[in-house]
């Protein structure tokens, strides 16, 4: 007896909640527009993109990707590396991208970000 009215108001919240959500109006949002347009969200995209560009010239000075880069070059006889936003088209064999990040998580596994 004591499931039987266990079920019993279980079954009755169950029907309550459906009746009501069917009654709600269902709404969508663009996440990105609203990041990207509100003034909180263009705020913290300039602090954000402020900070990237911060770590980031930690990361690429030349004492710390810039030695890989050219022990790769010396040992594959490459004479030019692109970065990979300047190519239109391109066969994927000339894509050192892999082998460049695995080079770098051996020699420089972390950047003190703060």
């Amino acid at each position: 007896m004591k499931y039987f009215v266990k079920f019993l108001v279980v079954t009755f919240f169950f029907l309550q909640c459906t009746y009501a959500s069917a009654e709600q109006k269902i709404v969508y949002l663009d996440m990105t527009f609203v990041l990207n347009k509100s003034t909180a969200g263009e705020g913290a995209q300039i602090f954000l993109k402020k900070t990237f560009e911060e770590n980031q010239k930690k990361l690429v000075i030349q004492e710390n990707i810039d030695p890989i880069l050219k022990t790769y070059s010396k040992e594959n006889n490459v004479t030019l590396v692109i970065d990979k936003k300047f190519i239109l088209s391109g066969s994927a064999d000339l894509d050192i991208t892999k082998i460049i990040v695995e080079k770098l998580n051996k020699e420089l596994p972390s950047l003190n970000l703060q």
